[in-house]
């Protein structure tokens, strides 16, 4: 799925980017940290987290962004595409939940397994499989369905829940509403396929490396 050798950008890496890998770094929980209404992720903030995978000015595609994730999260994420035709029951649970794609999280042996169908057309396969680790990255997995159902609908933006940091790529939390979860999905999955796609070409790796 990987869809060219990764490039490097020749040079060193300006100042500011070390300041993003310490930002989003893994240093240890921070201490009270409180749910806080927030927007939906940019394009910039996901470059941001780019930077700390090391994917930044390469080109990658799902296989790629998943080691990625699970390196820095330490855990073994792995993707299965299933054949329909041998195990047909995968599709109608899929159809029935309204879904293309699942993941699924196990503790006990810190394993992450994203699940898709292979009778899905090549692009919806991609978008699918960048989409579930999209929820791996913000942390939607670790979300508390009881404290996220007592998060009231705030002016300033959308409410969020509680999941430390050593559970998610993200330096925000991640929304407390599953809509909202659902749609920055959606979200992570589009940058992460023109990011994927462009490598050391995208616009944003461009900027994060303009150190003027």
């Amino acid at each position: 799925m990987s869809l060219e050798t990764p490039r490097k950008l020749p040079g060193l890496i300006p100042v500011k980017i070390k300041k993003i890998r310490h930002w989003l770094g893994r240093s240890g929980d921070p201490e009270g940290e409180q749910p806080a209404a927030r927007g939906f992720l940019t394009q910039e903030q996901f470059q941001e987290e780019l930077v700390v995978l090391g994917l930044s000015d390469q080109t990658f595609g799902p296989t790629e962004y998943a080691a990625a994730l699970g390196n820095h999260l330490n855990l073994c994420v792995s993707i299965e595409v299933v054949p329909d035709a041998a195990h047909p029951l995968l599709s109608r649970e899929l159809a029935r939940k309204g879904v293309t794609g699942e993941i699924l999280y196990r503790a006990d042996v810190a394993r992450v397994h994203v699940l898709v169908p292979g009778s899905l057309p090549s692009l919806a396969l991609i978008f699918t499989l960048l989409h579930e680790l999209g929820h791996l990255a913000a942390g939607d997995l670790f979300v508390d369905p009881h404290e996220a159902g007592m998060r009231p609908e705030q002016p300033q933006g959308f409410p969020t829940a509680s999941v430390p940091v050593k559970n998610r790529l993200a330096h925000s939390l991640p929304f407390a509403q599953a809509g909202h979860r659902e749609h920055e999905a959606n979200l992570r999955a589009g940058y992460a396929f023109v990011a994927g796609c462009l490598g050391s070409e995208n616009p944003y790796t461009q900027r994060m490396y303009n150190i003027l």
